[in-house]
């Protein structure tokens, strides 16, 4: 009984302490908060597969970049075509942020930050530091997080597919 009661007490504090670390992690409009998840798929077999999402301020980012470059993290989109395999928004370890997303001496104008995105080819001077850069097939912007979804609306975007394993049967 006694470890019954000092097991249920070590739960609740863990609970306790993880709520008030997740709590603490949300952040003001300035600063990102990015989460990586993934999901898997026949875990533990020859057939495993990982599903990557990107979270950015509680926002999922949809499927339609191919790199996401947010707080100083390069995340490609990975199509597979088998059962196994990764799938979605991994981070890119091997470069970095700025050989994506480099410098450039020009400023974007202030009808685009009123916007809250703009096209651009790199990091302007003024772009807020709490914006994210996506490419896309053909062409890329630095958006802000929370007008990702009108950005998205706003240029008809196609869904990358994650699996094409099955598109030869159509």
């Amino acid at each position: 009984m006694k470890k019954l009661s000092i097991y249920l007490i070590l739960l609740i504090l863990s609970i306790y302490l993880t709520g008030c670390t997740f709590a603490s992690a949300k952040t003001s409009s300035s600063k990102l908060s990015v989460i990586h998840e993934i999901r898997y798929t026949n875990k533990g077999t020859r057939s495993e597969g990982r599903s990557g999402y990107l979270k950015i301020n509680d926002i999922v980012i949809p499927d339609c970049f191919t790199l996401v470059v947010a707080e100083n993290r390069v995340y490609y989109f990975i199509t597979k075509n088998t059962l196994w395999g990764d799938d979605g928004y991994f981070p890119v370890a091997y470069k970095s942020a700025e050989s994506f997303y480099p410098a450039v001496s020009k400023n974007i104008t202030d009808s685009d930050l009123a916007r809250g995105w703009s096209e651009v080819d790199g990091r302007y001077l003024n772009i807020p530091a709490h914006w994210i850069f996506v490419k896309w097939y053909n062409g890329s912007a630095a958006v802000a997080s929370e007008r990702i979804d009108e950005f998205v609306k706003s240029k008809s975007f196609s869904r990358i597919p994650r699996n094409t394993m099955y598109d030869f049967m159509k």
